[in-house]
């Protein structure tokens, strides 16, 4: 796994690329390629407005936000909120967790605490 992690991205070749992968508008004096930092495919720029940290690729692109296409940026954002869903996930299942022990402690608590004072109403003479 650490030897995906830390492959270098692979971009497509400027020459072999004369319109957007996405809107397939062709490239000119006006329209400039653009690769994705993430897929390496080459867009306009319409096609890659948006930038993300890419953390399968700090290594060469370091812990700053980097242009990606509109179709890498949904999916990496996607698979960023998935795994802050699992990790909230967890965090929340800890605490319930400890709250029904603590629950179910506090009930025994006060059940031994109901107990000796029916005890003590049944039997006055024992204080």
């Amino acid at each position: 796994i650490k030897y995906l992690m830390s492959r270098k991205p692979v971009w497509v070749e400027d020459s072999k690329v004369h319109e957007c992968a996405k809107c397939r508008k062709a490239f000119g004096i006006f329209v400039r390629k653009h690769h994705c930092r993430n897929c390496g495919r080459i867009f306009c720029n319409g096609c890659t407005q948006h930038s993300i940290v890419l953390p399968k690729f700090t290594r060469y692109y370091g812990k700053e936000p980097v242009r990606v296409c509109d179709t890498c940026y949904y999916s990496e954002r996607s698979a960023a909120m998935k795994a802050k869903r699992n990790i909230n996930v967890n965090k929340k299942t800890t605490p319930v967790k400890q709250r029904t022990n603590n629950n179910q402690q506090q009930r025994t608590n006060n059940n031994q605490q109901q107990r000796t004072n029916n005890n003590q109403q049944q039997n006055p003479q024992q204080q």
